[in-house]
């Protein structure tokens, strides 16, 4: 069925508009981030900077020009504030984890008798492994807060007409 068009002219598409946001900003946040460590891994020389808000302002637009109602559902979410609120959570529960592991390889070391010719424990592998996870958490969240930002700053500047 194609789109239908309410009599007031204005697709009934766009009514619903701010669904989508959600899971858009989720792709965005993983292309954006690989975005980034595609282009840390091919830069030699100075560090240079990956930025896109073309999914801010995007939405920004339907949400302030053509469908005021979008912005005002969409806040009503709540979205990044739970997103924001999970991802500090797994952050967390992350760096528990590597600090658990961390804790139980310094337990097993004075144990051993011989540590220093130990070699890398899987514990080390593990503890690695959690701290890479944690990182990446962070980026998402870094990430998140600069499409918010944007979001928002297109929000207000395309609200003043």
């Amino acid at each position: 069925k194609s789109v239908a068009v309410s009599d007031t002219g204005r697709m009934q598409i766009l009514d619903c508009s701010f669904i989508l946001y959600p899971a858009l900003s989720l792709l965005w946040l993983d292309s954006t981030l690989n975005a980034k460590e595609a282009l840390r891994k091919r830069s030699k020389g100075p560090e240079r900077e990956y930025a896109d808000d073309g999914l801010a302002f995007g939405y920004a637009y339907i949400f302030e020009m053509i469908s005021k109602k979008q912005g005002v559902k969409y806040d009503e979410l709540k979205w990044s504030s739970s997103l924001r609120s999970k991802l500090s959570s797994e952050k967390s529960e992350i760096l528990k984890k590597a600090e658990a592991t961390k804790l139980s390889q310094a337990k097993n070391q004075s144990i051993s008798m011989f540590p220093l010719m130990s070699d890398v424990s899987p514990t080390d592998d593990e503890y690695t492994r959690l701290q890479v996870q944690a990182r990446r958490i962070e980026a998402r969240q870094k990430e998140l807060e600069f499409l918010n930002y944007s979001t928002n700053a297109a929000r207000i500047i395309l609200s003043s007409k």
